[in-house]
């Protein structure tokens, strides 16, 4: 399996594009946008596959948050690829950037947050980042941790990259 990600198409909105290969030649297999389609909001800008699941970023989704961001988690069905469930952060931080960092191994997902800021001490913090990682049970994707640098610092960006 072959990805192409498109995030800059004409209404920023973003695509990713399947490719699967057969007898050695490859042909695309399907379009996956998100659901809701939203303008700006760059779906795909990082793209993460394992085993018959497709995480893709969107990490300048407004739901809940001004550039707040999200995950679409895509599962293969008969051959198409269906979104299984949207993954927000529990407490959505508008501006964190959730899913510009991203990655997934079996039934956990990681997602960095890198533009997530924070309160500290009455002093607004900007881009100190987050990482979050979030597992599959019954076919149901459940934050289960979040995660800061122990020796943050404003503009450090945690989650800027995950694996």
């Amino acid at each position: 399996m072959l990805f192409r990600s498109s995030a800059d198409e004409p209404t920023s909105s973003g695509a990713a594009y399947v490719f699967k290969r057969s007898g050695g030649v490859w042909t695309e297999q399907q379009i996956l946008r998100a659901i809701p389609i939203g303008t700006g909001d760059r779906f795909a800008t990082t793209v993460a596959i394992d085993n018959g699941t497709i995480v893709i970023s969107e990490h300048l989704d407004d739901v809940g948050g001004t550039n707040s961001g999200a995950v679409h988690v895509f599962v293969e069905v008969n051959g198409t690829w269906v979104q299984e469930q949207k993954l927000k952060a529990t407490t959505v931080v508008t501006g964190a950037g959730f899913g510009f960092g991203l990655d997934i191994s079996g039934d956990t997902i990681v997602v960095g947050a890198p533009e997530e800021k924070e309160n500290i001490g009455g002093v607004n913090k900007d881009n100190l980042g987050a990482v979050y990682t979030f597992t599959r049970s019954g076919g149901v994707w459940t934050q289960e941790q979040r995660f800061k640098a122990s020796d943050f610092d404003e503009f450090d960006q945690f989650g800027y990259a995950v694996a």
